[in-house]
């Protein structure tokens, strides 16, 4: 039996959660040609993400086989140059020099598996013992993802032990003696450019050159908007929304005799219709609004990488899940929101433990919450802090995510499950006539 690791790589939405719905039915068809997956890893369709995914899994003795679903999109091999030479390039740079094959290079023996459907290639090659296997994407072939890749680890098979003998390790030697020519000079600027009259070496240099260069830039512009200015117009549009969010109300006081502040709903629904609430922990950042949007379903969920504006944003909203058919007045109201790096939305939560271990200071001074909605302001206690699994494959798994119930009974049996659970003993009442969140 060999051992697999599967790599989903993160572009299109549609094949990647085809994926994880069918994670099941593709660990049962790699069970037919004996293969088991043992993990699952999620990575972006990035050469150098994919590279640096790969290499910190190849030190574990664990699996020998790779598999990248949904790797591939063109059918002429440009994409998996384009996702695969980095890692490739990393790759060869490992082997070393065959003292038989003096003057050669050492360089992995790359397969097509043939046409997959619709025109698209697969391809797979070995490094020390290990296939690896790439894909393409499931939509484009028109074929089931789990028959898509029994069939691809099937092809490898036969390619890799047809061409044992003539690659016994995967490797292909290549003749690397170059006639010695008189170099010519260069300016700074002709060094970097490309131009008429230079050699395929040089015009290869350079043009990595170039890349390089862009790539750097676009990095650079990358970091700054994700570390500097991302989070800068989230905080703007979050003080924004929150100054507008309450009124002070005329009738009730604190204790230093200041106005009450309250929840200012006429103003919020003038911005959005679809803010349906407003949650709020004092002491922390969590101050938001909070979206539903009845159209939402288990493929797409607006909010989640949407403002309350509408405008994309990778922080998104505070959202209802979709199966919150009642929104706020649903049994269970399942809210969702990111765990950002720079301790906005939903951070905050992860500090009710170190790790695994229970932070009970933390809970102590953070066991209530409030979550206010147009029907009324209410103050929520925490009765329950647990992690859990989100799929079988990574272990046991609770479905957290129910809103309606169809007896007292199960409803009761579903809190009992997330006090079992709880990092924290918390002895609060539940009964059949509250609702959770």
């Amino acid at each position: 039996m060999h051992s697999c690791e599967l790599f989903s790589l993160r572009k299109s939405r549609g094949d990647f959660d085809s994926l994880n719905m069918n994670l099941t039915r593709i660990t049962n068809a790699l069970d037919t040609v004996g293969v088991s997956i043992s993990y699952k890893t999620d990575v972006s369709a990035d050469p150098t993400k994919l590279s640096d995914a790969v290499l910190s899994s190849l030190d574990s003795d664990e699996n020998d086989i790779f598999i990248f679903a949904n790797a591939l999109n063109t059918s002429d091999g440009s994409s998996f140059k384009k996702l695969f030479y980095e890692l490739i390039s990393k790759l060869e740079a490992e082997l070393g020099p065959d003292p038989a094959r003096e003057g050669m290079t050492p360089k992995l023996k790359i397969f097509s598996l043939g046409d997959m459907g619709r025109g698209y290639k697969g391809y797979c090659f070995k490094f020390k013992g290990k296939t690896f296997i790439a894909v393409p994407y499931a939509s484009l072939v028109d074929e089931d993802i789990a028959v898509l890749l029994r069939e691809a680890l099937k092809r490898a098979d036969q390619k890799l032990s047809a061409n044992r003998a003539a690659y016994p390790d995967g490797i292909a030697y290549i003749d690397n003696a170059k006639p010695v020519t008189e170099k010519k000079k260069e300016t700074f600027l002709m060094s970097f450019i490309p131009h008429k009259g230079d050699s395929k070496a040089s015009l290869v240099r350079k043009i990595v050159v170039l890349i390089a260069i862009i790539a750097f830039i676009g990095a650079l512009v990358y970091v700054l908007d994700y570390f500097i200015f991302a989070p800068m117009q989230n905080n703007a549009i979050s003080a924004e929304i929150q100054s507008i969010a309450y009124r002070q109300n005329t009738d009730e006081t604190t204790a230093d005799g200041e106005p009450l502040p309250e929840q200012d709903w006429d103003a919020l629904k003038k911005i959005n219709k679809e803010i349906v609430g407003w949650i709020r922990m004092d002491g922390t950042p969590i101050d938001y609004p909070v979206l539903y949007r009845k159209s939402d379903d288990q493929n797409y969920q607006y909010y989640l990488k949407h403002t309350y504006k509408g405008d994309y944003s990778d922080y998104g909203s505070i959202f209802v899940d979709y199966r919150c058919l009642k929104s706020v007045d649903s049994k269970n109201v399942i809210l969702h929101g990111h765990n950002m790096l720079n301790g906005s939305m939903f951070h905050e939560l992860v500090n009710y433990s170190d790790r695994f271990s229970p932070k009970l200071d933390y809970y102590k001074k953070h066991a209530v919450l409030t979550f206010n909605t147009p029907e009324g302001d209410s103050k929520w206690k925490v009765i329950s802090v647990f992690k859990t699994s989100t799929l079988y494959a990574h272990g046991e798994f609770f479905n957290y995510m129910q809103a309606e119930f169809g007896s007292d009974a199960e409803f009761m049996n579903f809190v009992y499950n997330c006090r079992i659970r709880s990092m924290f003993n918390i002895p609060v009442m539940v009964n059949e006539d509250d609702q959770i969140l």
